[in-house]
């Protein structure tokens, strides 16, 4: 940790106490933690919680962090956009979180589009690499996500997202995520139900009385 700078060791502090990170997203995945935190600890109310409504920055993260074509081109846009011209900014949490948060927004209609439809078949971990043209056509459509319409970019401006692909009709259940481990507390959930069903069959059981006397024939006259 001694070699590190101020600004990695402070952006080092927010993530989770495992994880598996890109150095030059640090300051990204920061400012995702940030925003995430602050949204859930308003949810937090004496002592209790409850969930907050859907939220598009918390549910897509997870989609677009674990999908490598669109980490390739994040990362290199985030370091090109982003962080080569923060300087200043690295230890500003707000100006990170906000810069984050723009990017997940517009990231977020690449996930319903054609280009990215076979994710909800195959997973958001499997590449388009040798899918033929789809992985040049991603490329080209997270850098118009990206890029379109912003002013601090020096390439050339892209043309808009809606004019490279089609997008899936919108559906509530995309803004909605989990906040603690849905698998365990599934498989938690399918015990509970099993051990009641076995309680609920129990109670039907036939009362079980005394065992039965063992009759000897020297007990008859």
């Amino acid at each position: 940790m001694a070699s590190l700078s101020n600004e990695v060791k402070l952006h080092l502090e927010m993530m989770p106490s495992t994880c598996l990170v890109h150095l030059p997203l640090l300051t990204f995945v920061s400012g995702f933690m940030n925003y995430k935190g602050e949204k859930l600890l308003k949810e937090s109310h004496a002592g209790g919680f409850r969930k907050p409504a859907g939220d598009v920055i918390i549910s897509c993260f997870p989609k677009i962090y674990d999908n490598p074509d669109i980490v390739e081109e994040l990362t290199q846009i985030w370091v090109e956009d982003v962080q080569s011209k923060m300087a200043s900014d690295l230890l500003n949490i707000e100006v990170i979180k906000s810069k984050t948060k723009d990017f997940i927004s517009r990231l977020y209609p690449v996930l319903y589009s054609e280009e990215f439809k076979a994710i909800d078949i195959n997973g958001t971990t499997r590449s388009a690499a040798g899918l033929g043209q789809t992985l040049g056509k991603r490329k080209q459509l997270i850098q118009s996500a990206l890029r379109h319409g912003q002013t601090q970019t020096k390439v050339k401006q892209p043309q808009a997202p809606s004019d490279l692909t089609t997008f899936r009709p919108f559906s509530v259940r995309e803004l909605d995520y989990d906040v603690w481990d849905s698998t365990r507390s599934k498989h938690d959930k399918f015990l509970a139900q099993l051990g009641n069903k076995q309680g609920q069959f129990n109670q039907y059981q036939p009362a079980q009385g005394p065992p039965p006397r063992q009759v000897r024939f020297d007990d008859y006259p």
